[in-house]
């Protein structure tokens, strides 16, 4: 039975009972419920057209006693038709979102959907579960067995590539002679490493490519594309079945936006994701737009390119993965691309970033500074009394942990192609040595200038256009005939900018470290300037800001604020108030609007 011909049967029985719960669905919600079962039906539509070479299970009736167990029912067919859908990067992101989406649609209406949220909850819970423990009982078969899953890792990945035996027995010649060397700084030894990461990234994507048809990778090919693991005599035994514990769980949470950079490489290829921009600043499509330009390529040849997945990927490989894994690695002269024992700094599972340990992370900067990932952007609901007004929207980055040991993170970009509203990206090693709460704090104060270097344009050091980047440009290039500062306050930020390399980004993304670790616990260690711009645009959170009310240091700037956000807040209360006494619905984005200002 359609979705629709079901809506009509519930129209028809305004009032049913289904789970413990009543359903009062009025004639002033039937258009809300129309759209809620057109979206699901929509759900199951793309589920289905990921996995065609499973039957989509036959529409079970719905009773008049309980109108949404069928949907319950369907959904949970459908998915468990699909037992390779919960490995999916995409599903979770993308799939789950749209459900979600359903969701907060009836929850916009009077209908009561505690039960469908349950359903949905419990049905994730239960295929990760699933997962978790499939994994489980192979490890620890693998291991019964002698752990024998990674003998010969080199020799299964080669062959795994696809690769010719002269290849096979040429390369691992070059990895037997880097094994022997004792001293790494050789001219022997340089030229050995050029060889293998020359060699790496046309390995990586090779077996990229062959993962993508197969359902049972081996180990070695796991630890390759998620780690940089060649091989036990490279890596260390010791180190290689440590890693090989460490893929028992999820190393990623597409959920929160974590992904692993072969899951990541799967998003691009299944049209989730856009490739990210090049080193030269160019995003896929103007990559193709300047190839059709200099005449490399007709313009069939660009729209065809454009829809050629196969190509994305090799672009992403080429341009981002190439550029960025020398700097997460952190020492580029040294860099083979392939995961070595003399890479690794003590357990590789305490330097691993988990889905955890990177959501929290940014959590705890999200407390401190709650608009670090806020977008402006104008919202509109004529029906409900709303014209044009600004809110502010939370896009969480994307995070994506890159196969290799190092000690740098990268903000990469922070939007995708020209939508604002996009999510950044940041790219990190997926196992980490150094200070994570500093070079994170780091990383965010960087996607914040860029962020409004992007939106403010050629204006972004224009002190009558004011804003972040511009202020603080205008404080550093001022700052030797600033009043307000003494002399040994110039002299240190002289030296701050000079360690800095001259770069102002560099040095407002240190600053901003100091913000949320050491300023936001009234522990000063910025100069009364450098405070108001921070303040200004990176305010604390109401507990924070109270906690600092009595501090003379933050007086001026807490003055400032609370008048700037009361004004805002008035505003805001007077469109609400407007709205609900002409009858109308106050839309859920202006509610967290205010929720938003009251931070």
């Amino acid at each position: 039975m359609a979705l629709y011909d079901q809506y009509k049967r519930l129209k028809a029985n305004p009032k049913s009972q289904t789970a413990g719960t009543v359903l009062s669905v009025a004639e002033t919600e039937s258009s809300t419920l129309q759209t809620t079962l057109r979206k699901i039906e929509e759900t199951i539509n793309l589920i289905s057209a990921h996995f065609p070479e499973a039957e989509i299970p036959p529409m079970p009736e719905i009773t008049d006693a309980e109108p949404l167990s069928g949907f319950y029912l369907t959904l949970k067919a459908v998915l468990n038709s699909y037992p390779e859908a919960v490995n999916d990067p995409g599903f979770s992101a993308v799939i789950l979102d749209r459900i979600r989406d359903d969701i907060a649609t009836i929850n916009k209406g009077k209908t009561d959907a505690a039960s469908y949220l349950k359903v949905l909850t419990d049905l994730d819970a239960k295929l990760r579960s699933d997962k978790q423990k499939a994994e489980e009982e192979k490890e620890s078969q693998a291991h019964a067995a002698g752990n024998g899953t990674l003998t010969n890792s080199l020799q299964e990945i080669m062959e795994y590539s696809g690769a010719s035996q002269e290849d096979i027995v040429t390369f691992t010649q070059i990895v037997n002679t880097f094994r022997t060397l004792k001293d790494p700084d050789t001219t022997d030894a340089r030229t050995l490493r050029k060889a293998m990461s020359d060699k790496f990234l046309s390995l990586y994507k090779a077996v990229f490519i062959n993962s993508m048809a197969d359902t049972n990778i081996p180990d070695s090919v796991k630890l390759f594309l998620d780690f940089g693991y060649l091989d036990t005599g490279l890596t260390g035994e010791e180190n290689s079945f440590r890693l090989l514990s460490m893929i028992k769980n999820p190393l990623s949470d597409p959920d929160r936006r974590i992904y692993t950079f072969r899951e990541w490489l799967i998003m691009i290829y299944r049209g989730y994701r856009m490739p990210s921009r090049s080193a030269f600043d160019l995003d896929y499509e103007e990559f193709l737009r300047e190839k059709k330009k200099n005449h490399e390529i007709t313009d069939d040849q660009m729209k065809q390119k454009f829809r050629d997945m196969d190509a994305r990927v090799n672009y992403e490989l080429d341009n981002l993965f190439a550029a960025v894994m020398p700097i997460v690695y952190g020492q580029v002269t040294s860099y083979s691309g392939f995961l070595k024992e003399m890479d690794i700094v003590g357990d590789p599972q305490k330097a691993l970033l988990t889905p955890d340990m990177l959501s929290d992370g940014l959590d705890r900067i999200r407390k401190v500074d709650f608009g670090a990932f806020r977008r402006e952007s104008l919202f509109a609901d004529p029906d409900n009394g709303i014209k044009n007004m600004e809110i502010h929207k939370e896009i969480r980055p994307d995070l994506i942990l890159m196969p290799t040991f190092g000690n740098r993170l990268v903000m990469w970009q922070e939007i995708e192609g020209r939508k604002y509203t996009t999510p950044g990206r940041f790219f990190l090693p997926i196992m980490f040595t150094g200070d994570f709460e500093g070079s994170l704090a780091e990383l965010v104060g960087e996607f914040r200038w860029e962020l409004c270097r992007r939106i403010q344009g050629a204006h972004w050091n224009d002190i009558t256009s004011p804003c972040v980047t511009s202020e603080y440009y205008d404080y550093i290039a001022t700052y030797k005939r600033n009043s307000e500062l003494s002399q040994p306050v110039k002299d240190k930020i002289k030296q701050d900018y000079s360690r800095a390399r001259n770069q102002i980004k560099v040095m407002f993304a240190g600053d901003y470290e100091d913000w949320v670790r050491y300023e936001a616990k009234g522990l000063p260690r910025l100069n009364k300037v450098a405070r108001r711009i921070l303040f200004k645009y990176c305010a604390f959170n109401k507990k924070i800001r109270e906690s600092l009310g009595t501090n003379p240091l933050y007086a001026d700037c807490l003055s400032k604020y609370n008048l700037k956000n009361g004004q805002a807040r008035h505003r805001l209360d007077i469109i609400i108030r407007e709205a609900e006494n002409a009858g109308f619905t106050v839309p859920p984005e202006v509610r967290e609007e205010m929720d938003y200002l009251s931070m």
